[in-house]
């Protein structure tokens, strides 16, 4: 089950793998760092969730590597300035900015320093990248994906720091696929995702969900186009 949200418009639907994405997605995507969307949504602009960033930090501290104890705190910090110029409607300063990015910039360096002076990992065979610890693996993505971590805090008004917009609407979907007597079919999963796509677009426009639920789809689409601007495909 695949679920895309912004503050107005819901939509989900019923997938055959972790990569049926939106493929022709060509604006800021916010999600965690998993390999699927920068895989297969090779168009968009990919910022990540620092939260889930952080709750990698901590589980990292709890082993005892105390840039990732760092790191954590400051990407909490990070989220609570993004929030804040959320609720304000003010960009952040762009001294809080250099500030909250040189902290960044030397933790990420102090990890990166730890784990290239440890011993490498043995090998399992001749050929293949050489291992890493699951620590300098985060390390390493957070170097790569600066850009997208980051961008929460360069345009905050725009991009949340967290995708729990979309997280907690999928408590429960996954409550009722797991729990609360799961899809008996496809076609019903497939309608499902329609009428809840349609609810949580109807309650995030402060329609009527009886009445939205009794129009044309063709007016449907009519009344959001005439309250926000739509891509055409």
């Amino acid at each position: 089950m695949h679920r895309a949200t912004t503050e107005v418009l819901c939509s989900l639907w019923l997938g055959t793998n972790r990569g049926d994405v939106m493929t022709a997605f060509k604006k800021i995507a916010l999600h965690d760092d998993g390999p699927s969307y920068r895989k297969h949504m090779p168009e968009a602009c990919h910022a990540y969730c620092l939260a889930h960033l952080a709750r990698e930090c901590v589980d990292l501290a709890e082993t005892g590597e105390a840039w990732a104890a760092k790191m954590a705190t400051l990407l909490y910090e990070m989220i609570t300035a993004n929030q804040q110029a959320r609720n304000t409607q003010h960009p952040l300063t762009q001294k809080r900015v250099d500030a909250l990015m040189t902290r960044f910039n030397r933790y990420l360096q102090e990890g990166l320093d730890d784990h290239q002076s440890l011993d490498p990992l043995p090998q399992k065979g001749k050929r293949g990248r050489q291992r890493r610890r699951p620590g300098h693996n985060l390390a390493c993505r957070l170097h790569t994906d600066r850009e997208g971590v980051l961008l929460c805090l360069h345009d905050p008004l725009l991009v949340p720091a967290t995708n729990n917009i979309s997280e907690r609407g999928l408590c429960p979907l996954k409550l009722k696929q797991k729990i609360s007597g799961s899809f008996r079919t496809k076609e019903g999963s497939r309608d499902f995702t329609i009428l809840r796509s349609v609810l949580e677009t109807a309650r995030k426009q402060g329609w009527n969900a009886l009445e939205t639920l009794g129009t044309e789809t063709g007016d449907v689409l009519a009344r959001l186009k005439s309250s926000l601007p739509l891509p055409e495909t």
